[in-house]
């Protein structure tokens, strides 16, 4: 019998870590399938890299100002309903900008940005209560997806476009099938609730919890080191979305190489985010990771700016293992440091809020240094003048320990 409820619960982790994945893919692929054709949308839409830089900062904007209604929508509505209406509203978005124009192309942005804020804040929040038992492999299976969908975007994009011939404002139509699929796949969790005895116990004490040992992370100074840390993060993501494969084409190559190089990068970060979330939880000396990946992404950004252009592939991998690792530890800042769910809740919609609101600056800022200047060198400098501050804040945030104790607790 026994072995029984373990295949049971091994079969709802394994739906429930496919569900995690396509979600996620949600999260990202939105912002991640525009840049591979910016050319051609600054071509159509005749507008400049500032204004399409506007555009792409859209989307942090959007997640600074959205992410904390999600613990209002979780109390409200709950997490399941919460993450429907992502979906809901992502369809629509695509609905959008399948038109061609520079108005919908922001509308649709502002949308995708409102589903995406909640949907960042929820699904670790919904995975954290349904399978805490198996929180690293779900974990994993987050932080996966997280560049999977940039790298599946920057990949297949192009080939999609080619392939059926069609114009970059027709590409959302193929990529609309993740948010469909993604509320298909909730609707079964929705109606099959297996939650274990353990989760049962602590959904149990959780009005306890809520009461005695609520955090107030707005007044919390290792809240808002989370926050600045995970900026950085931010930050340098929507930089490398926003212009790695034009980036990548300034040293010579063309649109569809620089495209695949540039999908290499979240390729090549996907494994390292995957392990390093699932390991972080069974290592003592957290702060060795928390310290050492934004080192060595700056040293994948010094290769790509002083190496030859046979080192690019070089780079751009020490980069993605960096970023990679980052990611990892990053995202699962709340679940490493806080035991109850609406604590994490909490304290991941500040630090998400506050994380994109700096990560706004990203696009906007490089995009017109690049205008400025004619080169995307200075735009990576400002990158490692970034990590080199993350670096730090990594020792002060790496400690192993809980910020919800009773001592902690405001």
């Amino acid at each position: 019998m026994k072995l029984s409820n373990n295949k049971i619960n091994n079969g709802y982790i394994l739906k429930l870590s496919l569900f995690i994945i396509i979600a996620g893919l949600g999260l990202r692929i939105p912002i991640s399938y525009i840049p591979p054709m910016s050319l051609e949308i600054m071509d159509d839409l005749k507008i400049n890299h500032s204004t399409l830089g506007l555009i792409t900062s859209l989307s942090p904007l959007c997640f600074f100002l959205f992410s904390p209604l999600t613990p209002y929508f979780e109390k409200k509505i709950g997490l399941y309903k919460t993450l429907i209406m992502t979906f809901i509203v992502a369809i629509f978005a695509y609905f959008l900008r399948s038109n061609s124009s520079v108005i919908l192309l922001f509308v649709s942005t502002i949308m995708f940005g409102f589903a995406i804020a909640l949907g960042n804040v929820a699904l670790p929040s919904f995975f954290k209560r349904l399978g805490s038992s198996r929180i690293a492999i779900l974990s994993s299976a987050y932080t996966a997806s997280l560049y999977l969908g940039p790298a599946i975007a920057t990949a297949l994009t192009l080939p999609i476009k080619n392939i059926f011939d069609i114009s970059w404002n027709k590409i959302s139509l193929a990529w609309i099938v993740i948010p469909i699929l993604s509320m298909l796949l909730i609707l079964f969790f929705s109606n099959n609730k297996q939650v274990s005895v353990e989760n049962k116990a602590i959904a149990s004490n959780e009005r306890y919890e809520r009461l005695e040992r609520a955090i107030n992370p707005w007044v919390s100074i290792p809240c808002w080191i989370m926050a600045i840390y995970f900026s950085v993060l931010s930050f340098n993501f929507f930089i490398i979305t926003a212009w790695f494969p034009e980036l990548i084409s300034s040293y010579g190559l063309s649109e569809t190489n620089s495209a695949f190089y540039a999908s290499l990068f979240p390729l090549i970060a996907i494994p390292f985010a995957t392990l390093t979330s699932f390991y972080i939880y069974k290592i003592k000396q957290q702060k060795i990771l928390f310290f050492i990946n934004p080192i060595i992404f700056i040293i994948g950004i010094l290769i790509l700016v002083y190496g030859s252009n046979d080192l690019i592939p070089i780079a751009i991998a020490i980069m993605g293992i960096g970023a990679g690792i980052c990611t990892g530890v990053a995202f699962l800042l709340p679940l490493l440091r806080f035991n109850n769910t609406a604590n994490v809740t909490k304290a991941n919609a500040m630090m998400q809020s506050m994380g994109y609101l700096i990560a706004f600056f990203g696009p906007l800022v490089s995009g017109y240094v690049h205008d400025l200047t004619g080169s995307w060198t200075i735009v990576l400098w400002i990158c490692a003048l970034t990590l080199s501050i993350q670096a730090i804040l990594g020792i002060a945030i790496g400690k192993n320990e809980k910020y919800d104790q009773d001592e902690l607790a405001s």
